[in-house]
């Protein structure tokens, strides 16, 4: 996925001018669900292409995407906060203070 971002980030540099013209509001519920799908990884190949196309489309979007994927990764440090080490190096889920 990283080289998504590089060619994504090379046509805007590129084009930036012309690409930020075209942006027309806020995304639609359904494109802001394919971004959060997009930032968890779980977009196919050609989901993912046809969504890089919308953004190239849309450049102010990728602020929407990059908000997903800092929410997953909140989401991520909560989940593994409620986990610990045990002796034998096993992994249990520790009980909320609530």
């Amino acid at each position: 996925m990283p080289e998504t971002f590089e060619i994504l980030a090379n046509f805007l540099e590129r084009y930036s001018t012309e690409a930020e013209g075209a942006d027309f509001g806020e995304p639609s519920e359904e494109t802001r669900f394919k971004l959060r799908q997009f930032g968890a990884g779980r977009l196919s190949r050609k989901e993912q292409d046809e969504l890089l196309e919308v953004l190239k489309e849309h450049p102010r979007w990728i602020a929407s995407l990059a908000q997903e994927v800092k929410a997953l990764r909140r989401t991520e440090i909560k989940s593994a906060e409620s986990f610990k080490w045990n002796k034998g190096n096993t992994l249990s889920r520790t009980t909320s203070p609530h």
